[in-house]
């Protein structure tokens, strides 16, 4: 059985984009840096906005995330593709030394549909108790921070909503439903 080859920053797995899957173990094996350096200049090439200077880039601050919105028969959805935002430290109990917490975030699903949005988050190993949930204007706050797990995304939405909001949960997917204001 052959061997999978990994790319040497930990880059792997495949992208279906535009009807295409990228295999990224692929596109950046063998290349190294200056792989992931021409695709970074393409990218900026092709109108790519630049979160990171070349400089923080090269100093370890790679990640991927972003969302994508799409909208056809079904209505509009946006899909999130982040997973890290920052690092926070705790103590182990019983302990003095600190324990690295990410703060993670949620993957969020995004759906537009007869008046309402519909948004539905992962948020696995903590509990609704947990969580936070604030609404303003068109900006949706979630949270949850508990010894082992910390999330929190501020989402954007396209609409002005109401301040009150249904919510379900079961087995770490929050549910929240927001109606739009007229």
């Amino acid at each position: 059985m052959a061997e999978k080859k990994k790319s040497d920053f930990g880059i792997g797995g495949k992208l279906n984009l535009f009807g295409l899957e990228i295999d990224l173990e692929k596109l950046l094996s063998g290349e190294g840096i200056e792989g992931l350096e021409k695709l970074r200049e393409r990218l900026k090439n092709l109108g790519g906005k630049e979160v990171l200077s070349d400089e923080e880039w090269r100093a370890g601050g790679v990640s991927v995330g972003g969302y994508v919105r799409t909208s056809g028969i079904f209505g509009e959805r946006e899909f999130d593709l982040g997973v890290r935002e920052r690092k926070t430290y705790r103590a182990k109990p019983g302990t003095r030394a600190p324990e690295e917490v990410e703060v993670r975030k949620p993957l969020v699903d995004i759906f537009y549909e007869n008046g309402e949005i519909k948004v539905i988050a992962e948020m696995p190993g903590v509990e609704e108790k947990d969580i936070k949930i604030n609404v303003e204007g068109k900006k949706l706050d979630l949270s949850a921070d508990t010894p082992r797990w910390k999330y929190h995304k501020e989402i954007e939405l396209d609409y002005l909503v109401e301040d009150e909001f249904k919510t379900s949960w079961r087995n770490g997917i929050l549910e929240v439903i927001l109606t739009k204001k007229p």
